[in-house]
C-alpha cells in the first residue's frame, strides 16, 4: 500500500495545503528525535525510525509543491 493511500485511509486529504499541514502536524506527531536516540541510539531501531520519518516527510513534500 501506497503512503498517499495510506493516508487517504486515515483521512488525509490530498490538496497541496492540506499535504503541507500534514508535513507541520508530523513535527508534532512523532516523537522527538532526542527522546528517540536517547531510548534506541545506538540500535538499528533507531535508524529505521530517522529514515521511515525522512520517507514520509520527502513524500508529503512532494505531494505540497514544496521544494
Amino acid at each position: 500500500m501506497s503512503l498517499k493511500t495510506s493516508l487517504h485511509r486515515i483521512g488525509c486529504p490530498s490538496s497541496s495545503e492540506d499535504a503541507s499541514l500534514a508535513v507541520q502536524a508530523l513535527d508534532y506527531i512523532v516523537a522527538p528525535e532526542s527522546d528517540v536516540r536517547q531510548l534506541w541510539a545506538p540500535s538499528p531501531k533507531y535508524e529505521a525510525w530517522v529514515s521511515e520519518v525522512k520517507r514520509i516527510r520527502a513524500v508529503l513534500l512532494r505531494g505540497s509543491g514544496a521544494p
